[in-house]
């Protein structure tokens, strides 16, 4: 079984405290200091005592022999700490330091590994990517999806048509500035899926305006000529679920680098 791990808890103001100042100012008083927090340390694994086992004459001569001192410097800092009640003499070989027991901390070699592990496992989960639902997406996509609201945005900045007037059968006469033929509805089922999407962008106050969803038409019929109405389809659904501000066609080009043309060819001959 694997020994205890024990560290001393050493108040902010040490050094400010008025006993260890006025050790301090007496000629000496630095080194007093040390062989003071060094004492302390070494009293650690016993809960602040310090035993006199006779290997020298004295105990102090024993602790300086221990600590690595002088003699003299480390009797000097006896008697320094009997005078402020720092130091206790239970019995003629047991000497207690009474501001050590109230700042002893101590950990098992188990439990510093399970600390440890658990910081390791926390500073792991502070990664570049970011989990949504079921996918993981990384940054490069988030970037993506914020670059074609921009484009959006853009495009209904450089141009704003006029009201359509409408024609005695009430259709919507074309004006001479707007996309032609941009308008046509594409396959039931993708079409349902546009409006739902137009349904989650309005939920989300994040609605198109004309160009906007003009626009956004005409990218999906341009990704019809590289990928399937069920590939499509499913991405916007995924965006959705997801709760993506934008589609992620990155998505699609991750997945399907080279595209599947020959699938949608049919579809292309349909005059939008």
């Amino acid at each position: 079984m694997g020994k205890n791990l024990y560290w001393l808890k050493l108040s902010r103001d040490f050094f400010n405290q008025k006993h260890i100042k006025k050790l301090r100012k007496i000629a000496g008083g630095d080194t007093y200091a040390i062989i003071y927090l060094k004492m302390q340390l070494l009293s650690l694994q016993n809960q602040g005592e310090l035993y006199f086992e006779k290997v020298e004459d004295s105990f102090a001569e024993e602790l300086a022999l221990e600590l690595d001192e002088e003699v003299e410097n480390v009797k000097m800092t006896l008697l320094f700490l009997e005078t402020q009640g720092l130091i206790e003499t239970v019995s003629e070989d047991q000497f207690s330091l009474s501001e050590v027991k109230s700042n002893i901390l101590s950990e098992s070699k188990t439990a510093e590994r399970v600390r440890k592990h658990r910081a390791k496992q926390k500073a792991l989960q502070c990664n570049t990517s970011v989990t949504l639902g079921n996918k993981t997406v990384t940054p490069d996509i988030e970037l993506e999806k914020e670059k074609e609201l921009e484009k959006e945005k853009e495009l209904e900045k450089e141009y704003t048509p006029p009201l359509s007037p409408l024609g005695g059968n009430g259709r919507a006469q074309k004006q001479k500035n707007a996309p032609k033929n941009n308008q046509e509805p594409f396959p039931e089922e993708l079409e349902s899926t546009f409006a739902t999407w137009l349904a989650y962008k309005n939920e989300r106050r994040e609605g198109y305006k004309q160009i906007g969803e003009r626009t956004l038409r005409s990218q999906i019929k341009n990704k019809l000529g590289k990928y399937t109405m069920q590939q499509i389809i499913g991405l916007i659904n995924d965006c959705m679920a997801n709760g993506y501000k934008g589609i992620i066609w990155e998505i699609l080009e991750k997945q399907h680098p080279r595209g599947q043309p020959q699938a949608s060819a049919n579809f292309m001959n349909i005059d939008f």
